[in-house]
């Protein structure tokens, strides 16, 4: 501690300041006032206790509190003085008197945390005359902009250099109602830090920020996720506005909901990802059993040639078994063209009915040891859904828990249960087969993705699944992995319109 500052105490400052003519004030970020000597506390009738944290005194002009805080702003970013030759300031009486102000930074630590502003009364008559018209023209421009952003149709919203909002569109009004799932109108938000509550749900300081330093932030889109609502994406674009002198006294946002583009643009991104697949896996899928096919006859026709017959039962039922896999292959892709493209035709059915059917197909093609019945808890056997499409979703279930069943389980079981949850309806398929790999589970209902490393076939029957559950409303999905193994589709409660 110096000499000075053990002898000379803040009171002792502070009663130096009280006794000059000059206006001195103090201030913090955001252009917040923290002390202000007696020649200011006199002209603007407030004590240092109403002032603090205040920006400007209610009885100012607006439109002059926005230039305080452009110059304070660029004080505290520049870290240099400012010299304002003429500045409007309202008395306590709503007095206009224009002052020379200095504004000058306070370091700590090599950062400016506060500046000190001194100002006296302008006597100079045409320097009075001259910011009096350019104060008019700056008002009638910040007015102009202020009534275009409160038109505009799109989410717009202005705020100036301590990012306190100017004025705003109906539809940024309607968007923040979104966003917090609670009414806010226009009114509630005038005023406002935007950095108090808004940027929390949807990002813009950095590029208010980044505009207000003199760049140009390219257009971005933001996730958000609205109380309540699916997730949504907006577009941000910000650009800075200028006062009539060319001065940049802040920022507009323009704000665009791209969420019908963005999801258009992931689905079309999905589908070319998945045809790059299509095509790669099903032209191998479909030469590699013609090819062994022709291999085999090949032999048998050598074998037949030369009288030797002991291999041909053995070869032709390879070869009936690689026919079979080409037609399975095949019927999977009809099925799957089927899901794209059918029609979705809601209808009443009762599940107990669609899983005895199928059940009964089944079981003719299965081995002899194969589970014999399908065991049925259903709380809700009337469903109001596309009958066909669920019947194709709980045929491939159902002949992925016979076909993978456990050979170590004394008694392979398969049961379909049914609940009602809020508004939906839960259809679960379970068994104590081989499970699913978990590593496996985010990728199980993608195309010629298979169940594990040891099941067979194309990896189409639980990507057909899930065409068919999107597509009737629903969403599906592996609640348990093993012992057992649980699939659990979630359909909508009341008919879904046909289309």
């Amino acid at each position: 501690m110096t000499d000075a500052q053990s002898i000379y105490s803040a009171a002792w400052f502070e009663q130096i300041l009280d006794a000059m003519s000059d206006m001195v004030l103090v201030k913090g970020p955001k252009s917040r006032l923290l002390w202000a000597n007696h020649a200011f506390r006199e002209y603007y009738g407030l004590s240092n206790e109403q002032l603090r944290q205040l920006i400007d005194g209610e009885h100012c002009d607006p439109d002059d509190t926005l230039q305080y805080v452009r110059d304070d702003h660029k004080v505290f970013q520049t870290g240099k003085n400012l010299d304002i030759p003429a500045e409007p300031v309202t008395d306590a009486n709503g007095v206009v008197r224009y002052m020379h102000t200095m504004k000058s930074p306070i370091f700590e630590d090599g950062k400016v945390v506060r500046q000190v502003g001194v100002s006296r009364p302008v006597t100079d008559t045409d320097l009075i005359a001259q910011m009096s018209k350019h104060r008019a023209e700056r008002k009638e421009s910040t007015e102009s902009l202020r009534t275009l952003v409160r038109a505009m149709p799109s989410a717009v919203v202005m705020v100036d250099a301590s990012h306190r909002i100017l004025a705003c569109s109906e539809e940024f009004a309607q968007l923040q109602t979104t966003l917090f799932a609670h009414p806010i109108t226009i009114e509630e938000l005038l005023e406002e830090d935007y950095a108090d509550r808004l940027e929390a749900k949807l990002p813009l300081l950095h590029d208010i920020d980044a505009t207000m330093a003199g760049g140009q932030p390219p257009r971005r889109v933001e996730s958000v996720s609205p109380a309540g609502s699916a997730e949504s994406w907006i577009e941000i674009e910000c650009r800075a506005w200028h006062d009539a002198s060319g001065a940049i006294s802040g920022s507009v946002a323009v704000l665009y909901d791209v969420t019908r583009q963005h999801l258009d643009q992931k689905s079309l991104l999905q589908a070319n990802d998945e045809l790059s697949q299509f095509n790669y896996h099903v032209s191998h899928d479909l030469v590699a059993p013609i090819t062994t096919t022709r291999g085999l006859l090949n032999t048998i026709a050598e074998d037949i040639s030369d009288a030797r017959y002991d291999e041909l039962p053995e070869m032709i039922d390879m070869a009936q078994g690689q026919l079979l896999k080409l037609n399975n292959l095949v019927t999977d892709l009809m099925i799957l063209a089927r899901a794209d493209t059918a029609s979705v035709n809601a209808t009443e059915f009762d599940l107990a009915t669609v899983v005895n059917d199928i059940s009964a197909t089944q079981l003719m093609d299965c081995e002899p040891d194969a589970v014999d019945d399908v065991e049925l808890n259903l709380e809700v056997s009337t469903l109001h859904s596309d009958r066909t499409r669920i019947t194709q979703v709980m045929t491939n279930l159902l002949s992925n828990a016979r076909k993978f069943r456990d050979e170590s389980e004394d008694k392979p079981t398969i049961s379909v249960s049914s609940f009602r949850q809020d508004d939906h309806i839960v259809v679960q398929v379970s068994d104590n087969g081989q499970g699913i790999d978990p590593e496996l589970s985010d990728d199980a209902f993608t195309m010629f993705t298979r169940g594990s490393s040891q099941h067979t076939g194309h990896g189409l029957g639980l990507y057909i699944v899930k065409k068919h559950v999107d597509r009737v409303g629903g969403q599906v999905q592996i609640s348990n992995h093993r012992k057992p193994t649980v699939f659990s589709i979630r359909l909508p409660n009341q008919p879904r319109p046909s289309s």
